[in-house]
């Protein structure tokens, strides 16, 4: 799994047909991010499972560059920091969350998010 993902990350973040627009093209290129995000959190999961959590927070990050309100991985950025031990930067990662769908798109974080965040609150 480890070299499909990498394979279609190194795929996905190519630009398709730049400086082109076409409803059929934002189409593709929607896809193409949700591949992407799909492959890094592949990546998140495999490294997680491999003993590199640092790694997996790297990957996780970075699906956060691309979807900025994908809680799944603010989720996954939560765990990944209290399973090292940082319980205060996976809380830090739960209030950056809250902040940035509060601030963009006026929502609370979802039910999972809150359990992932009440789960190392209480720790």
């Amino acid at each position: 799994a480890w070299g499909h993902a990498n394979v279609a990350i190194v795929v996905a973040k190519r630009p398709l047909l730049p400086g082109e627009d076409a409803p059929w093209i934002e189409t593709l290129r929607r896809r193409q991010q949700s591949t992407l995000v799909r492959a890094l959190h592949a990546l998140v999961t495999i490294s997680d499972a491999n003993g590199e959590p640092a790694v997996a927070i790297q990957h996780a990050e970075e699906i956060l560059l691309v979807e900025p309100y994908r809680e799944t991985a603010f989720q996954a950025l939560m765990r990944l920091h209290a399973a090292m031990g940082n319980r205060a930067e996976a809380l830090r990662v739960f209030a950056r969350c809250r902040d940035v769908l509060d601030r963009d798109l006026k929502i609370a974080p979802s039910r999972q998010t809150l359990e992932t965040w009440k789960s190392i609150e209480v720790g």
